[in-house]
């Protein structure tokens, strides 16, 4: 009897350990498979998240990724997350900087450069900040162009402006004339076709616009190219021209090789710009009276 309650008691025993083990293999499995579809489904989110870049479906996959508890899985997926995050800062930061510098770009202020200039070389990011410095040396070559163009535009309408007015000299009350001759005046600038190089036979520089000469007797007056016969600070009036409608005085600073009695012209007036002095164009039978020779 004794000997059977002991069997009886090895048989629970052994039915109770199979039973045990049993019940652990089938929750140790129903956990891998719940682990497995729990990681699916995280990563199925934070591929998601990544295409889309959706604030919202990077929370769900934080959250699903929570659910995780296998380590190496659970590190692998929150280091995405925080990658995309990341991309996305970076994404939205270099968006932001384009936006300001679409601005400077579309208005070429110089300021408002230097400004965004300052604030980039304090971004952290060594490849946004080099992209965007990038832009910004594009924009700096486009305001030097822009400033460069106005500066020849307002060159350009100062001396259009010049070259239509004649000057206003002083001449003395008590005028002699020397000479009167009678002939062709032409017109050239200080980058003529002839070779000049914007200075005078002279010395005088007027490749700036600089085109007219001061003299003490006569005031201010034009510059024309005259032959040797006539020294340097000859003064000559030359009257009737159409181009200016009255009678102007200038001053012998210039040679040239047709220029003189007998030749092409007697004088070659001096225009600051080439439209302006193909405008003059050449004018006939003008008469010219030298007042004055040399200085």
């Amino acid at each position: 009897m004794k000997k059977k309650y002991i069997v009886v008691i090895l048989v629970l025993g052994f039915t109770s350990l199979v039973l045990g083990l049993t019940s652990y293999i089938v929750k140790e499995y129903n956990y891998k498979i719940d682990e497995e579809r729990r990681i699916e489904v995280a990563r199925g989110k934070v591929e998601e998240a990544n295409h889309t870049k959706e604030v919202s479906d990077i929370t769900v996959a934080k959250e699903l990724i929570e659910e995780i508890d296998t380590i190496e899985v659970k590190e692998e997926l929150s280091l995405s997350i925080e990658n995309l995050e990341l991309q996305i800062e970076k994404e939205n930061l270099e968006k932001e900087y384009h936006l300001l510098l679409d601005s400077i770009e579309a208005n070429l202020n110089q300021e408002e450069l230097n400004n965004a200039i300052e604030k980039i070389n304090s971004i952290e990011y060594e490849d946004i900040k080099t992209t965007l410095l990038e832009r910004t040396a594009s924009i700096q070559n486009k305001i030097d162009e822009e400033k460069k163009r106005l500066e020849q535009l307002s060159y350009y309408n100062k001396m259009k402006e010049i070259d239509a007015t004649p000057v206003i000299s002083t001449p003395p009350e008590n005028i002699t004339v020397l000479e009167t001759i009678t002939g062709k005046i032409t017109a050239f600038t200080p980058y003529c076709s002839d070779g000049c190089q914007g200075y005078t036979a002279s010395g005088k520089y007027v490749g700036n616009g600089d085109i007219y000469q001061y003299d003490d007797e006569y005031g201010m007056v034009h510059i024309v190219a005259g032959d040797s016969s006539y020294p340097f600070g000859t003064i000559v009036r030359i009257k009737n021209l159409n181009y200016f409608g009255e009678d102007i005085y200038a001053i012998v600073l210039d040679r040239g090789g047709a220029i003189g009695k007998n030749k092409r012209a007697l004088f070659d007036l001096l225009f600051a710009l080439e439209e302006n002095a193909n405008r003059f164009g050449v004018a006939y039978n003008v008469e010219c009276e030298i007042l004055r020779l040399g200085y």
